[in-house]
């Protein structure tokens, strides 16, 4: 991570001004060139969500200690509005005079127009930021086992009138780190993993997956992606509650799944209160919440996937998880428990600062049918 940081952006770090090549000079530049500054720029102006790159062994100190100087110097960069602007009509330039660039015989016309698109996306995110607080991110995964790229493109929107409760409209480091596990490994979280003999799931129904505040919904739209490349019939329902979150959720389902698509998958999205399901005496926590929804909506052979960042902003969340879903009592209607659980740390780099964030995932299934 560390040597293509520094391989993009250059081992000086030159800002934008310094950096970008005069736009006369486009004839002499090639298609790999140019696409090499768009990357800068979007490593610039475009950062991945912070706290979502899960942890590798070897990783040290000095590490993290030359990329807090790297983010120190980027975020100097990032904050000058002048060199927001030059990037910003750099990329106009590009757009509106892209036949200028000069296309070697092994390229077409498609090489062209894929990098005025990305010039394009990029210097969308670059004014909603500038403008509105909007950010507009492109998240890439890989899908094992083909090592097949997944390609989601969804919008984050400020709070909405300073609401927190709208927060879900912004992508948090946990729905990257889960997007990240099951396309790593489809099969571990029940999904497909190659094209299936038939288009039904093993009961002979359509695949479903129900969401639980979706937020910008790339978790559900990365398995939907999934469900896609194996041609599997199925239906995604992303919910949540905030009016603001739930309008930029239809925005991001439909700019990755559009009506008209003609796909196997059918994404929609659905108004959900967790509370509104809470019995009289399930008032006290967001765990006690989510257990009630797990009792009314999850089908007994299906399991509940939970990320959960292990934080002060979070503490109450964490702390009641293990303990509301630890055992059930033989009065419960449902046994919703337990299954499993994983802890692990991702790095994080923020305001110049190298960090860590620990998360912990937790499955959660129906005991009548674990211990049948």
């Amino acid at each position: 991570m560390m040597a293509k940081l520094n391989d993009t952006l250059g081992s000086d770090h030159i800002a934008p001004s310094g950096r970008l090549p005069l736009i006369k000079a486009l004839p002499s530049l090639s298609l790999s060139d140019l696409r090499d500054i768009v990357k800068y720029l979007r490593v610039l102006y475009n950062p991945e969500v912070r706290g979502s790159r899960r942890q590798k062994s070897g990783s040290n100190a000095n590490q993290n200690d030359v990329h807090s100087d790297l983010e120190s110097s980027l975020d100097a960069i990032r904050a000058d509005s002048f060199e927001r602007t030059h990037a910003m009509r750099w990329l106009t330039t590009l757009i509106m005079r892209s036949d200028m660039i000069t296309l070697s015989e092994k390229e077409d016309e498609t090489s062209r127009e894929r990098l005025v698109g990305e010039a394009a996306a990029l210097l969308a995110a670059c004014a909603g930021a500038a403008s509105s607080g909007r950010l507009i991110r492109k998240f890439s995964f890989n899908l094992s086992p083909t090592n097949e790229e997944i390609i989601l493109q969804l919008m984050d929107v400020p709070l909405d009138n300073d609401d927190y409760a709208s927060v879900g409209a912004q992508t948090w480091g946990a729905a990257v780190v889960m997007a990240d596990m099951l396309l790593a490994s489809p099969s571990s979280y029940g999904l497909p993993e190659g094209l299936p003999k038939d288009n039904k799931d093993g009961n002979g129904r359509t695949f479903r997956v129900l969401e639980l505040g979706a937020g910008t919904g790339l978790v559900g739209l990365a398995v939907a992606k999934v469900l896609e490349r194996t041609r599997t019939p199925a239906e995604i329902i992303l919910t949540d509650v905030h009016p603001a979150v739930l309008t930029n959720l239809k925005t991001n389902s439909v700019s990755n799944f559009p009506p008209s698509k003609g796909s196997s998958v059918k994404v929609s999205v659905v108004s959900l209160d967790w509370e509104e399901m809470a019995t009289s005496d399930t008032r006290q926590a967001h765990a006690k919440w989510i257990k009630e929804c797990l009792r009314k909506l999850l089908l007994p052979e299906a399991f509940f996937h939970l990320v959960i960042p292990l934080r002060s902003t979070h503490t109450n969340e964490s702390g009641t998880i293990g303990t509301v879903f630890g055992q059930s009592s033989d009065l419960d209607e449902r046994r919703i428990e337990m299954v499993s659980r994983e802890r692990f740390v991702c790095d994080a780099y923020h305001g110049g600062r190298a960090g860590e964030v620990e998360y912990e995932y937790y499955k959660i299934g129906s005991r009548d049918v674990l211990f049948s």
